[in-house]
């Protein structure tokens, strides 16, 4: 199966044995950064899935999309020797490898498993987003009987009878203060009345 292992911190000039790479059924291919993306060498991966080489260069060549996705680059052969190889961007490397036409015995059982995965990926995920929405759905009208009978329950009638009790006393309070406030001012009224007396008089 295919297997992607990346090192986040590699050094500038990382070694082959530094580098991610893709486990092909079993064998190891180095991958390589350039221009932004991981690129891997077709041809290895040709040679582990026991696909002819030369009719995939010419299908990628001519695909519309895949021929977008290639680059020469330098990269590690089998040995981890240093050669320019035919790469395929990471992104498209599942797309290419579903989509090769061949009697490969290898090929067969890696694109059986590819299938697998992808059908359980997508199937799986549906079912598991089914069972869990069933279950918030379920989890809220629990929720709603609850605050149904706690508004029910003697308790509940308590604190509802203690909050309007407060609000009563709070709109008490601001009559009081806006009484309190009118009397002050009558006296401040009343005491510029006397001092202004006082002054005419003199």
């Amino acid at each position: 199966m295919l297997e992607m292992k990346k090192n986040k911190n590699l050094p500038v000039q990382p070694t082959a044995e530094m580098l991610p790479s893709v486990n092909v059924n079993g064998k190891e291919i180095v991958m390589t950064y350039a221009d932004g993306r991981w690129w891997i060498a077709v041809r290895p991966i040709c040679d582990v899935l026991n696909v002819d080489y030369h009719r995939q260069y010419k299908t990628l060549k001519e695909h519309r999309i895949f021929s977008r996705a290639l680059s020469i680059q330098t990269t590690h052969d089998s040995s981890k020797r240093k050669q320019e190889m035919l790469c395929i961007s990471e992104k498209y490397i599942y797309g290419w490898l579903s989509n090769i036409q061949s009697d490969s015995p290898e090929l067969l059982v890696f694109q059986e498993e590819c299938y697998e995965i992808l059908y359980n990926h997508f199937h799986g995920g549906q079912s598991r987003r089914n069972i869990v929405l069933k279950e918030t759905t379920l989890i809220d009208r629990e929720i709603e009987e609850a605050e149904k009978e706690l508004q029910e329950s003697p308790i509940a009638q308590k604190l509802s009878k203690l909050r309007a009790k407060k609000q009563l006393g709070i709109k008490t309070l601001k009559l009081l203060d806006k009484e309190i406030v009118g009397k002050q001012y009558s006296l401040w009224e009343e005491e510029a009345r006397i001092d202004g007396s006082a002054s005419t008089s003199l």
